[in-house]
């Protein structure tokens, strides 16, 4: 995550004070433009006054706070920041809320079942009071997986102890 994104979601994050409406405003924002309309709005194509109207009118944006925050976004010409913003405020909101985000990667999908078993055992092995577990598929895994959380990287892969063999092996 860069800086600028970072202070962008700290300064909003401060103001609000984790504000969860905010965050789900942020995502429905997010979520509503698609690719090529949000990289069309962000552009310099269309005048920064034109693009605060549009948040204005067009975004039925009902917190004020959110609204200066996107004219600043605007004005600074920074708007198309705004999706990792709105993924650095989430964490932010999480960490203050105590949920430890884990992701986890696999082969193939996890069941439900088996990602209530991970979580339990993250919770134990780690006193988590509560985990949001994000699955990723990787099919070069092969099988096993592999679990991130912060600064900590458990690699439970066949990909990684084929790799480890072979690094073994050249010696």
């Amino acid at each position: 995550m860069s800086k600028i994104i970072e202070s962008y979601a700290n300064a909003l994050y401060e103001l609000e004070k984790g504000n969860k409406a905010i965050l789900e405003e942020l995502q429905t924002i997010v979520q509503a433009m698609d690719t090529e309309d949000y990289k069309l709005f962000a552009s310099k194509l269309i005048e920064k006054e034109e693009k605060k109207a549009i948040i204005n009118t067009t975004m039925k944006i009902s917190n004020t706070y959110l609204k200066s925050f996107l004219y600043v976004l605007v004005d600074n010409d920074r708007l198309k920041l705004l999706p990792g913003i709105t993924e650095y405020y989430e964490l932010l909101v999480e960490k203050a809320a105590g949920i430890k985000r884990v992701y986890v990667t696999t082969a193939t999908s996890l069941s439900e079942d088996k990602k209530s078993e991970i979580i339990a055992a993250l919770k134990k092995n780690y006193k988590y009071k509560s985990i949001k577990l994000i699955e990723k598929v990787d099919p070069n895994i092969i099988q096993g997986m592999v679990v991130e959380n912060e600064n900590r990287t458990l690699d439970m892969s066949l990909l990684h102890k084929g790799q480890s063999l072979k690094k073994f092996l050249e010696k």
